[in-house]
């Protein structure tokens, strides 16, 4: 979760950013909740990149679906999503990753996800009404399908303004990259 006094909104296409919408460098993460390395870049080295470069406004950090892993990965985008509309996109992204293995485990995703948002204490009714009309199913089957044109195919992949890192590298790699960005 974002900590207090970070920057976070939508870019102009309604992808979910952290940081100051004007920092000299974007980092795009091309990720899916279900995935195991992503969850490991989330858990571990998101937080680390958020401490060192979005809480200074050095990057803007970008997140974007991959719906890789079957219907699970749509179910918890479109979640991400409904979360969102209740400025709760970060928690639940960061709740999804860290209760992965209750998603897997799940003998009803919906019902999961519910409980999820009850743990965020949102308004359970607007959640489950998003929900239940795929309100954001479009749009996150459109980032997937903008991703694959873009040629990402290995989840999580990374675009930091024309370099892509593919997997959950070490904090030093995306040091290096950003850092490259900055002297720029």
């Amino acid at each position: 979760m974002p900590p207090a006094g970070v920057g976070q909104g939508r870019t102009a296409e309604g992808y979910h950013f952290l940081g100051r919408a004007d920092a000299p460098v974007t980092m795009q993460d091309f990720s899916d909740f279900l995935c195991d390395q992503c969850r490991l870049f989330a858990t571990r080295t998101e937080p680390a990149l958020e401490a060192a470069y979005i809480d200074t406004g050095k990057v803007k950090f970008v997140f974007r679906h991959l719906l890789q892993l079957g219907p699970g990965s749509v179910r918890t985008a479109e979640a991400s999503e409904c979360a969102g509309d209740q400025n709760d996109f970060w928690p639940m992204h960061d709740l999804l990753y860290a209760h992965q293995n209750d998603v897997y485990a799940s003998k009803d995703l919906d019902t999961t996800l519910l409980g999820f948002a009850r743990d965020l204490h949102l308004n359970s009714t607007a959640f489950a009404t998003c929900m239940q009309t795929h309100k954001y199913l479009t749009m996150v089957q459109n980032d997937y399908q903008a991703a694959q044109r873009a040629g990402i195919v290995s989840r999580p992949s990374f675009d930091i303004q024309g370099t892509r890192l593919i997997g959950a590298q070490s904090f030093g790699v995306f040091q290096a990259a950003i850092n490259n960005k900055l002297t720029r």
